[in-house]
């Protein structure tokens, strides 16, 4: 519909502009990043207007089988493009630190760069699951090394009854009465 088109022309303009920020970092001027960061910024404050199209194409799209997969590309490059803006701005706070020289103001800009190191949920399961799988894995070598270690303490040495029948089938006297 109208406004699947509409959500599409804007997104495109949105993309277009993130692409235009993105660019080499490690050779911009101070205030090439911070006309940079300004143009994030103005993105970010456009995401919440950005939403609502979505919703209201989703709630005309709702009914409409034919639009489903025209849809759904427009759901994935709306996920890509949220993705690609948090990134970009995750990328550029860290550079505005490095940039900026130790004075009063570097003070400011270390705890909002502070909440942007957080892992991400996605890092965080699968640093987990590498460490289960670890652990895991050292268990079942613990498994199978026991065995090889305990040749000389075998349940066979520890069992009375077992211990008996080796010592009658090493005997090599008379028979006994």
């Amino acid at each position: 519909g109208t406004s699947c088109t509409r959500f599409k022309a804007w997104l495109s303009r949105e993309n277009q502009m993130l692409s235009a920020v993105k660019t080499n970092e490690a050779e911009l001027s101070p205030e090439e990043v911070r006309t940079k960061q300004e143009t994030l910024q103005a993105l970010r404050s456009r995401l919440p207007e950005g939403q609502e199209m979505f919703k209201m194409m989703l709630l005309e799209n709702q009914n409409d089988e034919g639009e489903d997969e025209v849809v759904e590309d427009l759901r994935y490059s709306w996920m890509l493009y949220k993705s690609k803006l948090k990134e970009n701005s995750c990328i550029r706070t860290k550079n505005i630190t490095r940039s900026k020289k130790p004075t009063g103001t570097q003070k400011e800009a270390t705890p909002r760069a502070k909440t942007q190191k957080n892992p991400g949920l996605l890092q965080r399961i699968c640093r987990l699951a590498l460490l289960l799988w670890l652990l895991l894995l050292s268990l079942l070598l613990l498994a199978f090394l026991l065995p090889l270690m305990d040749e000389g303490n075998s349940c066979s040495l520890s069992n009375n009854f077992a211990r008996s029948f080796s010592v009658m089938l090493r005997y090599d006297g008379p028979p006994p009465t």
